[in-house]
């Protein structure tokens, strides 16, 4: 497909957001320098930012792998499949790791820009074998800490009708803007609405503004109000689920945030009309840390 089949519309997300804000040079190859790099005709310099785009941690990927798994047995649920024993996911889940890992070490990304690109791999990351196992045995914990948990015994029991949504990348229109959004999972319980986010890293952090974007778009999305809404945490690593109340000041507050964020990025746009960047607008943060640790510092 070519880049001019569609145009590249500015948008916002959290993920977007928090990119802008640990390196607008990062921001530029992600959502701008990479476009139109899936065409293997594209220029040389963007179809490779296009395949450094896809790097991921091998934290990150292992949350991925867990997600999935969840998808596809909830998926088979919704369509009234018998469900695989815990057993059975956790050996398939760890035989595609196994593959998965496999394909990223050759490097294979390269030709198959879709297929798994670990970071760790394209920079040579020093691993051991016990990182790596320690690794796969968490992925083996979070999957058997969620399928025996309390939470999947709850979504098996409600009736499908009360499903809403799993993994849907889902958008609404912000004043004049597009929001990305995407919940783990969601169900509606009489007037009451639950949105639940599966976490596989540490958790401590301030979830609120994530929470938040979640129940502005539950609040577009069904028609009910803040109150009517409710969040949950669940950090199948480490077996901890966390209940949240989001406010109408919460709400409030993210709108406003959001309104700034849209508003910063803008301003970084030379044509707003086409959403139309020049890099060298785009500055290289500050911390050295950040720089060491980005995707695309063999083209930065």
């Amino acid at each position: 497909m070519s880049s001019a089949d569609f145009k590249n519309e500015f948008s916002w997300s959290k993920s977007r957001d928090d990119t802008f804000n640990e390196c607008r040079r990062q921001y530029y190859f992600q959502y701008y320098g990479s476009w139109g790099g899936w065409d293997e005709k594209a220029p040389e310099r963007t179809r490779h930012t296009y395949v450094l785009k896809q790097l991921v941690s091998r934290h990150m990927w292992a949350g991925d792998l867990v997600h999935r798994a969840i998808e596809r047995s909830l998926r088979n649920l919704q369509d009234r499949v018998e469900l695989l024993s815990c057993d059975r996911i956790v050996g398939i889940t760890k035989n595609l790791m196994r593959n998965e890992w496999k394909s990223s070490r050759d490097k294979k990304y390269w030709t198959r820009p879709k297929s798994t690109a670990l970071y760790e791999h394209e920079y040579e990351i020093a691993v051991s074998d016990d990182e790596w196992k320690a690794l796969a045995d968490n992925l083996e914990t979070s999957l058997r800490n969620f399928y025996g948990s309390e939470i999947f015994m709850k979504i098996q029991k409600l009736s499908l009708d009360s499903w809403l949504e799993i993994e849907n990348l889902s958008s609404f229109d912000f004043e004049g803007t597009k929001v990305w959004v995407k919940t783990d999972f969601s169900y509606r319980t009489g007037n009451r609405i639950t949105i639940v986010d599966w976490k596989t890293g540490h958790t401590g952090g301030d979830n609120t503004l994530q929470l938040a974007c979640y129940a502005f778009y539950g609040t577009n999305m069904w028609q009910v109000v803040p109150g009517q809404i409710d969040t949950i945490i669940f950090n199948v690593s480490n077996n901890i689920i966390e209940e949240c109340a989001i406010s109408n000041i919460d709400i409030e507050r993210t709108k406003d945030y959001i309104r700034g964020s849209i508003r910063d990025m803008r301003a970084l746009l030379r044509n707003s009309d086409v959403n139309e960047v020049e890099e060298n607008d785009f500055s290289k943060a500050d911390d050295k840390r950040t720089c060491e640790r980005c995707k695309f510092r063999k083209i930065c």
